[in-house]
C-alpha cells in the first residue's frame, strides 16, 4: 500500500493539523497538550474562543487582522482557510476515508 492509497478521499481534500484556536498550552516545556480531536458538541469550530482558528495580519499592515485558519494537509501543503467554512465541509476534511464531498467553500 502506498502513502496516496491510505487517503481514498484524496490528500488534498484530508487535513492533518489544523491551527488551534483556544488553550495553545507549551507542551515542549511540559504543559498541557494541544492535540485534540474535533467534538461536533463544539461547533462553530473556527473562530475567536473557538478549539480552532485564527486571526492573521492582512497583507496590508494598516488592515485588521483577518479570522482564518492554517491547516496542513496529506498532500504536504499548507492552505489557509476562511473562518467562515461550513462545520459540515471542515469535518469531511478530518477523515481520510469517510468518503464525504466536501464543500464549496473547500
Amino acid at each position: 500500500m502506498t502513502l496516496p492509497d491510505s487517503f481514498p478521499d484524496g490528500t488534498s481534500n484530508t487535513a492533518l493539523l489544523i491551527e488551534a484556536g483556544i488553550n495553545n498550552g507549551c507542551w515542549a516545556a511540559g504543559g498541557f497538550a494541544t492535540v485534540r480531536g474535533a467534538d461536533p458538541a463544539q461547533q462553530p469550530y473556527l473562530g475567536k474562543e473557538r478549539p480552532f482558528g485564527g486571526f492573521h495580519p492582512a497583507a496590508n499592515s494598516w488592515a485588521p487582522p483577518k479570522a482564518t485558519t492554517c491547516v496542513a494537509l496529506a498532500d504536504g501543503s499548507v492552505r489557509t482557510i476562511d473562518n467562515t467554512i461550513s462545520a459540515k465541509t471542515l469535518e469531511a476534511s478530518f477523515t481520510a476515508a469517510g468518503g464525504e464531498r466536501l464543500g464549496d467553500d473547500w
